[in-house]
């Protein structure tokens, strides 16, 4: 098993050295091997991997571009395709992500889909991917038209997408395009179709070699691609190193330059490492005791998920009290408990509704900052239109101007372009004979 960086040079050197052919050849023979159709000599072949650190790190600017709203559930589903065993797995996530990403409205189908991804992502998952020494690079599929990216496009086709009811909220157009473009192409390269057990891909006397072949091979301790598909980040962290530590960010244009320098500062290490070496000093305290800081999770997006993601619809319910549940609330004196949770148009975030500032809503009271935010959120998600949320005083009151989908907060109308908005919208404090509403 050979596991590189994703370089598409790199692997095409590799596949023409140590395979003996192209990569989109060799890509073939791999597919051939996944449908159960491999042949003799798909058993000498070395099994060509990306790295998963550097698809992982390739992903995120992926789904940062094309799936923002929602990022962590697209990077979920993107590592759930890396952990792919079989191609009928990676056929039924990919399917379910084109029907919940590429929908334009959300009907049943959209959530029946949405649910089948949440029911993948509890299954299983493993940890351990450490991305942070990782630099991305260009995803460009530069190897051509592959069985992979045909078979996926197939897939996409299966099922007719909504295009009517309310509008869908996970709406990306160019999430699941891009993923068959650059990703989908080279699938074999960095999910788990080629890891493990071959033998489990087909019947016969082949795939049955592949599996004693995987059996022998597994009781070795000299082996790797029974084990992981990860490079360390060596290449990088002595990069790193070499630009930071060493060269203290310096530029250098002459080779003579590099040397002496490079001398110089190995010698300053080395002299550290010998003093480290010398008889170390005593103090008063035996054990030196520090402050334990909770380690970053590692591997979050191939690890089962810890809490399910929440399906949302388009429509956003307003919170309702009767006037008995105000009265009660508005007697009590100010406290700080929470005692109503607004959605916000931004995906992920909810406005907390105090106890202190609920009291606002009294008659003959200013409103404050978090109820005027929560109208603020309610008004997007209702108008269903691209936006810019312009707030003039965060605690006294404010407007909404609809233009680009941006938060701004605390800047002064003298500053403001009203040119470039569409809409102004304000709000008042309106107190009816019955109840009180608010977003």
């Amino acid at each position: 098993m050979l596991i590189c960086d994703g370089s598409i040079v790199l692997l095409q050197s590799l596949s023409y050295n140590f395979c003996g052919m192209s990569l989109q050849e060799l890509i073939c023979r791999y597919y051939m091997i996944v449908t159960g159709q491999a042949q003799e000599d798909s058993m000498v072949l070395p099994i060509l991997h990306r790295c998963l650190s550097h698809v992982l790190k390739n992903a995120k600017v992926l789904c940062r571009k094309h799936a923002s709203r929602h990022y962590h559930l697209a990077m979920h589903v993107f590592g759930r395709m890396t952990q792919a065993t079989t191609l009928e797995e990676m056929d039924e996530v990919l399917l379910s992500a084109t029907m919940v990403f590429s929908s334009s409205h959300s009907g049943t189908n959209v959530e029946k889909h949405f649910q089948n991804l949440q029911k993948m992502l509890t299954e299983k998952g493993q940890c351990g991917i450490d991305d942070t020494a990782i630099v991305e690079q260009d995803f460009g599929n530069g190897v051509g038209p592959t069985p992979f990216q045909h078979h996926f496009e197939d897939v996409i086709k299966r099922e007719e997408l909504e295009k009517e009811g309310d509008s869908n909220v996970y709406f990306s157009p160019t999430f699941i395009p891009t993923l068959l473009k650059y990703f989908l192409p080279q699938a074999a390269l960095w999910s788990g179709l080629l890891l493990g057990d071959l033998g489990r891909h087909g019947t016969g006397p082949v795939y049955e070699k592949l599996s004693q072949r995987f059996k022998r091979t597994a009781c070795k301790p000299t082996q790797n691609y029974t084990q992981d598909n990860q490079t360390q980040g060596i290449m990088e962290k002595s990069q790193w190193d070499l630009k930071k530590i060493r060269f203290q960010r310096r530029r250098l244009t002459r080779l003579d330059d590099f040397v002496y320098t490079y001398k110089i500062t190995l010698n300053a290490l080395l002299r550290e490492y010998r003093d480290s070496l010398k008889t170390k000093k005593t103090h008063r305290v035996d054990v030196e005791r520090w402050k334990h800081r909770k380690q970053k999770k590692q591997g979050v997006y191939v690890s089962q998920i810890a809490e399910p993601f929440v399906f949302k619809n388009q429509k956003s319910k307003c919170i309702v009290f009767s006037e008995s549940q105000l009265n009660e609330l508005w007697k009590k004196r100010d406290t700080e408990v929470v005692v109503s949770v607004v959605p916000s148009h931004i995906t992920g975030n909810s406005i907390l509704i105090h106890h202190s500032e609920l009291r606002t809503l009294r008659p003959h009271f200013w409103i404050t900052g978090e109820i005027i935010e929560s109208l603020f959120h309610h008004t997007v998600n209702d108008l269903n239109l691209g936006r810019r949320i312009y707030i003039l005083n965060h605690y006294v009151a404010g407007v909404i101007l609809f233009g680009k989908r941006e938060v701004v907060r605390r800047n002064s109308l003298s500053r403001t372009n009203f040119d470039n908005y569409q809409a102004i919208v304000s709000f008042v404090n309106y107190i009816s004979n019955k109840q009180r509403v608010f977003g």
